[in-house]
């Protein structure tokens, strides 16, 4: 049995994607804090898993910001906020990504590498939080151990 799951942190939650409704109320009873259960195939968790990455990546696009470079009047190099989308098409320009992951920027040159790092950054990001692909389980989930307070 494949159950599929679908890890959704725009709203803070996973869903499973599970053969049958007996699986499903099994899966229910379960009592997973924020968990969703459906019926469904491969191709219905990986349309799920597109619509989760768009929604995160939204949700977080200010951890991805794109800066371009120039020389001023005085010979000092200048780096000013862009955005991709409004970019007129070149192959000269240096633009610098930033990598929310590990806090540093890469360099392209040209809007097209440009475009393709800042793709890249994005699959990086989503892969880092565990949301580039349908995770594929061959049983239910295990239900999480509660932790038990420490007092000193």
């Amino acid at each position: 049995m494949d159950i599929f799951q679908v890890n959704d942190l725009a709203n803070s939650q996973t869903i499973y994607y599970v053969p049958d409704t007996t699986t499903q109320t099994d899966g229910v009873a379960l009592g997973i804090p924020n968990t969703a259960w459906n019926v469904g195939i491969l191709t219905d968790a990986q349309n799920q898993l597109i619509l989760n990455q768009q929604a995160y990546l939204t949700q977080q696009a200010d951890r991805f910001s794109v800066a371009i470079s120039s020389i001023d009047a005085n010979g000092y190099q200048v780096w000013s906020s862009c955005d991709l989308t409004l970019e007129q098409p070149n192959t000269s320009k240096t633009y610098h990504v930033f990598n929310s992951i590990d806090g540093t920027y890469t360099e392209a040159t040209g809007l097209d590498a440009a475009n393709a790092l800042f793709v890249q950054m994005q699959q990086t990001f989503l892969t880092w939080y565990n949301m580039s692909s349908v995770i594929t389980l061959t049983t239910l989930p295990t239900v999480p151990k509660k932790s038990k307070g420490v007092v000193v």
